[in-house]
């Protein structure tokens, strides 16, 4: 499982919409898709802006990203 893939799942997890993940990190909910699909890749400033909105730490998502991803293997 990819980042976009661990965002979409917290995302979920707090029943939380695209469009408002979108209006937390400032971008357009076209953006949240394309990140949560893994067809763009995140700065750090906007990788810190999903984790507050998504009230983790940005390590947290990175190893929450690789902790799925070697469950998948």
């Amino acid at each position: 499982m990819n980042l976009g893939q661990s965002i979409s799942a917290l995302r979920r997890e707090q029943g939380m919409t695209q469009g408002a993940l979108a209006d937390e990190v400032g971008i357009s909910t076209r953006g949240v898709i394309r990140v949560e699909q893994g067809q763009t890749s995140l700065t750090v400033d906007v990788l810190g802006r999903f984790a507050d909105a998504l009230g983790v730490r940005p390590s947290r998502l990175l190893a929450l990203a690789e902790e799925r991803e070697q469950q998948d293997v």
